[in-house]
């Protein structure tokens, strides 16, 4: 797995790649931390490189959206989501407490225009 974080459009973008798994939390931890240094209007999580993920990628999630919301920074989650995140998102009832972004593209409109 590969989290690679930038900065782009006035807002971070942590594009994930590659299978997220328990082993996989220090990396995933490390990109959050670079986000909260400097507090900009949006973070975008690209996902859509993502092949598959476990409970512990969830976990993660929930930890940026908590950690993000303190900073009252707007959260958003860019797709294509692969169909276990999806399930796992709804199976939860977790999608409603995430912005969805079709694709990159969309999530940093929606960056721009909150």
């Amino acid at each position: 797995m590969t989290a690679r974080v930038r900065q782009g459009s006035g807002c971070w973008v942590i594009s994930i790649a590659g299978h997220a798994h328990y082993a996989d939390e220090d990396a995933l931890n490390s990109a959050l931390k670079t986000t909260i240094g400097t507090v900009l209007p949006a973070v975008i999580i690209d996902v859509s490189a993502l092949v598959c993920s476990g409970a512990s990628f969830l976990h993660w999630l929930l930890t940026a959206r908590r950690t993000h919301q303190y900073t009252d920074t707007h959260l958003i989650l860019a797709g294509p989501l692969h169909s276990a995140l999806r399930n796992r998102l709804n199976t939860t009832g977790l999608t409603p407490h995430f912005t969805l972004a079709d694709d990159l593209q969309a999530a940093l409109n929606l960056a721009a225009h909150p």
